[in-house]
């Protein structure tokens, strides 16, 4: 996570410049990634480590949506490179393995923890509520990228993950535990970082309760395993149906 002098966290909100920095593509025993600011011609490549080589690594009070927590400084390198594609001074952290961050209690069990993610460990969403979107949004194509999912899953019917409460993919159970409201975050092209109305304005027309705007679910998982492109997805439990579904 990215957080400003004070420690609170840095979002695209604020610095939309955030998604036109790219992380590589890494596998699971991986031990760096690489970032790179394609916009930034001027500016290399730079190498980050996913776990601290550290033991005694500096540990500070960083905020993310008023919650403080303690996290990691990664390194002077990457304050630096991370500043200067920003145009902002800013540091890079990682959250404190001794001391993890629970999930929200209203929507979780005690055990459930959390990343530096908003708030869940995983964003679902389906491909066909996608779709019905995009065909709303008349100024451009609406990318999956614009909304950051984890899972994309591949649905004919648009919103019907909105009736689910449990679901399977291969071997992982996940739990729906609420819709996810959007803000202006989905505003922003995901390529150059400029910001416009939609596809937000029009999302509100149909998707908006208590003054929120909806889309995609918050879902956390229930056991740890792969999940793989192509995998089945099976729905176990309906919302407001306690007995398996189909």
């Amino acid at each position: 996570m990215l957080v400003d002098e004070a420690g609170d966290f840095v979002t695209l909100r604020g610095t939309p410049r955030l998604v036109t920095i790219v992380p590589s593509p890494f596998e699971v025993d991986a031990e760096l990634v690489t970032f790179s600011a394609p916009t930034q011609l001027e500016v290399a490549d730079i190498d980050v480590a996913l776990r601290s080589g550290q033991p005694a690594a500096a540990v500070i009070h960083v905020q993310i949506w008023g919650e403080w927590v303690d996290a990691q400084v990664v390194s002077a390198a990457a304050d630096a490179w991370f500043s200067a594609v920003l145009g902002r001074p800013v540091r890079l952290v990682r959250l404190d393995p001794k001391r993890p961050r629970t999930v929200d209690q209203a929507f979780a069990r005690p055990d459930d923890t959390v990343g530096f993610a908003d708030g869940f460990p995983l964003l679902v969403i389906g491909s066909a509520s996608l779709a019905a979107l995009d065909t709303d949004v008349e100024a451009f194509e609406v990318a999956a990228e614009r909304f950051r999912p984890n899972l994309v899953l591949q649905t004919s019917v648009p919103w019907i993950e909105d009736t689910w409460r449990r679901i399977r993919i291969g071997g992982i159970e996940l739990e729906l535990v609420k819709p996810c409201s959007r803000c202006v975050g989905i505003n922003v092209e995901p390529r150059t970082g400029r910001s416009g109305r939609e596809p937000l304005r029009t999302l509100a027309k149909t998707r908006t309760h208590d003054g929120k705007v909806f889309f995609g679910h918050n879902a956390i998982h229930r056991r740890v395993g792969w999940l793989a492109v192509g995998d089945p997805v099976e729905v176990l439990e309906l919302v407001g149906d306690p007995t398996s579904g189909s």
